[in-house]
């Protein structure tokens, strides 16, 4: 995912919320922001957002794989000049 970021102003923040799978770990230069116990989805995905620097955000679990150019078609779309 960070190689399809390169080139974009961007932060990766992972919010681990109490999980062991390791996901902080694979992105050593994210953000990380821990909650000692375990939120509903809302509430530790607003902890993600007030941490985020940009006027975007993506949020994706985990569990999603980020295809080639997802982040380049997906920036597009917000820009008034396309």
């Amino acid at each position: 995912m960070e190689r399809e970021l390169d080139g974009i102003p961007s932060e990766i923040i992972i919010v681990d919320n109490g999980s062991s799978d390791g996901t902080a770990d694979s992105f050593p230069q994210a953000i990380l922001e821990v909650s000692a116990e375990p939120l509903s989805f809302a509430r530790a995905v607003n902890r993600g957002i007030r941490r985020a620097r940009y006027s975007h955000i993506c949020l994706l679990n985990n569990d999603m794989i980020v295809e080639p150019g997802f982040f380049r078609a997906l920036r597009e779309a917000f820009d008034p000049r396309s």
